[in-house]
């Protein structure tokens, strides 16, 4: 198997899924689970296909994780060794890109995949939570707090609701269109009117397009 190669130290909180999900086999094709492996510990998390042949999921996963570490994804019925092509630190942007070690296993899954979409959704916009930890598809909504601003935009990356350990890495799909908005991050906790609500933050699109920019990945 393929060692893990991340240099991240510390074990983040984990994320979580909603009672109102529904089974929808077509918005699941795409998606797989993650599993890192050591001596004592095993993470797991949600991942989906960005590409014919790469694979994007949370990178917090990875935390607290021995460099020995192995690397799989499957769905349950069948696992597969994987690497990390790149990853950064969930403080900065919470994603990493996997790619199977053996290409020509590949077709043990279906690949299919999604457009990224080319704007950040509104606040209260519909959208499809796929995971393969729970073999889910959650329907929400983008949370209208917290509201955040960068170069005189406004952008919103929290979800309406709070998402279990597993979710991560789930992919989050416009509810009108299809195209990716973003992927599962982990659990939040917001102060609205005094009180305490839980959350979910997740990685935006443009996040994820700005990923693949910097680190100059092919699609």
């Amino acid at each position: 198997m393929k060692k893990l190669v991340i240099l991240i130290s510390t074990l983040l909180g984990g994320c979580a899924v909603s009672n109102d999900s529904s089974l929808s086999g077509g918005d699941l094709n795409n998606t797989l689970m993650i599993k890192i492996s050591s001596d004592t510990t095993v993470n797991t998390a949600s991942a989906s296909w960005l590409s014919h042949d790469l694979i994007i999921t949370s990178s917090h996963t990875f935390l607290g994780m021995p460099s020995t570490s192995t690397i799989q994804v499957g769905n349950r019925d069948r696992w597969l060794d994987a690497t990390v092509v790149v990853a950064e630190h969930p403080d900065k942007r919470d994603i990493a890109i996997l790619k199977l070690t053996n290409q020509d296993r590949k077709h043990y899954f279906t690949s299919s995949y999604h457009e990224i979409c080319s704007k950040m959704l509104q606040s209260r916009e519909q959208v499809l939570v796929a995971s393969a930890f729970y073999k889910t598809v959650t329907k929400t909504t983008i949370s209208p707090a917290p509201e955040s601003m960068r170069d005189g935009v406004t952008y919103y990356d929290h979800l309406a609701h709070y998402f279990h350990p597993g979710d991560s890495g789930s992919p989050i799909y416009q509810a009108s269109s299809g195209c990716l908005a973003g992927i599962i991050s982990q659990a939040d906790k917001l102060t609205v009117n005094e009180n305490v609500r839980e959350t979910t933050k997740f990685v935006t699109s443009e996040e994820i397009s700005n990923f693949i920019k910097d680190n100059k990945i092919r699609l």
